[in-house]
């Protein structure tokens, strides 16, 4: 994993404390006995201007020059010593303003970010503060508050649920940095890429959950596809995502919420749909509540796009076969018969037919788990 913005520089911050370049010339002309009018002489300056510089104005490369050649310190050793002591005093000030965002922080639930490793348990209230706009990205809350909006405007959502819109934009934004990394190295998008390999998917359910997720996901990388992991952050309801990331790659993001692999394979496929079918700019925000919809269905039926994505990920799961077919299934032994025949796993079907008929009950037991705890999440930012 890539280091954070800042993290390499603080890596060789100097532990001593930066020295302002006045203070370096006051030291050399009092070792000296030189004044400052003397110097200011030489250096064809004003000593107004000299005196400034040494109280902390800022030192131009002419001056520092000037100063190399009639006080003999190092012109690169100044203007370094400068970049530090302005970097610090910069610093100084930038913490002093993070202390009133404390109140925005307070938004997001501590613990959370803890465990996210977006904050540490000994850093204080404006340390917390500065890495979690790190972690969005943005320099103040303001720019939090616009940056979200934007994407807020842009949601279709599969339900009217409330959420808490902090928390959600945490798992978003935890969502799109994993795939910013893997969105780097791939291809540009190619929607006839994407739609063969979506054919596979069927394929694929076949296997242990967490080897055809990370298998898939690098399928769909090929395809300028990226699809990610992320748990769930408590009390989003958000069980996926699918966006346009900036560079122009689209990104499918899912969470632990589905407990059966079933409802996993039909979630990937139900924002398949959506980067294939809809509009570009349009953030799809999969949110579920209930056990049957968490299982499998998105949406209430009312939306044209949720319906189409949910027909689109059905016919691609069944392989084939049709609603009615999957219907007169009456036993375990042929549900899994037919599972083979048309080269799907069998749960697929059963968490289908269990959709179908509000009857999960019947072939429950062909449902496996997906656990996928283990895939991909970054444990630092």
């Amino acid at each position: 994993m890539k280091k954070e913005h800042g993290e390499v520089l603080e890596d060789f911050a100097p532990e001593w404390e930066a020295l302002a370049p006045g203070e370096v010339i006051q030291r050399e002309l009092d070792a000296t006995g030189r004044t400052q009018a003397d110097l200011a002489d030489r250096m064809s300056i004003s000593k107004k201007h000299l005196n400034q510089v040494i109280k902390g104005a800022s030192l131009t490369p002419e001056i520092a020059l000037a100063l190399e050649r009639a006080l003999g310190i190092s012109a690169k050793l100044l203007l370094r010593l400068e970049a530090e002591w302005r970097a610090t005093r910069l610093a100084e000030e930038s913490r002093a303003s993070l202390a009133q965002h404390v109140g925005w922080l307070r938004k997001f639930k501590t613990e959370e970010l803890r465990q996210r490793k977006i904050i540490a348990a000994q850093d204080d209230e404006v340390t917390q503060v500065e890495k979690l706009l790190r972690f969005f990205g943005v320099s103040d809350p303001a720019a939090y508050d616009r940056t979200w909006a934007k994407l807020e405007a842009s949601f279709k959502r599969s339900s009217a649920y409330a959420i808490d819109e902090h928390a959600t934009a945490l798992w978003i934004q935890l969502a799109v940095r994993q795939a910013d990394v893997l969105a780097a190295s791939a291809p540009a998008y190619d929607a006839a890429r994407l739609r063969r390999i979506a054919k596979r998917l069927p394929a694929l359910t076949t296997m242990d959950p967490a080897e055809a997720f990370v298998e898939f996901q690098e399928e769909l990388r090929t395809a300028g596809v990226v699809l990610v992991y992320v748990e769930e952050v408590p009390d989003t309801r958000v069980s996926g995502v699918s966006l346009w990331l900036p560079n122009d790659r689209p990104m499918i993001a899912v969470t632990g919420r589905y407990k059966f692999a079933d409802s996993l394979w039909f979630a990937i496929a139900h924002e398949i749909a959506h980067v294939l079918h809809h509009l570009k700019r349009t953030t799809f925000l999969e949110l579920t509540d209930g056990e049957i919809e968490e299982r499998l269905h998105h949406g209430d039926g009312t939306d044209i796009h949720e319906t189409q994505a949910n027909s689109f990920a059905s016919e691609l799961l069944l392989a084939g076969l049709s609603e009615d077919e999957l219907r007169d299934v009456s036993s375990k032994d042929d549900l899994i018969s037919v599972a083979q025949a048309v080269g799907v796993s069998p749960g697929i079907l059963a968490g289908q037919y269990g959709h179908l008929t509000n009857d999960y009950a019947k072939f429950g037991k062909l449902r496996s788990k997906a656990d996928l705890s283990k895939v991909g999440s970054p444990t630092t930012w």
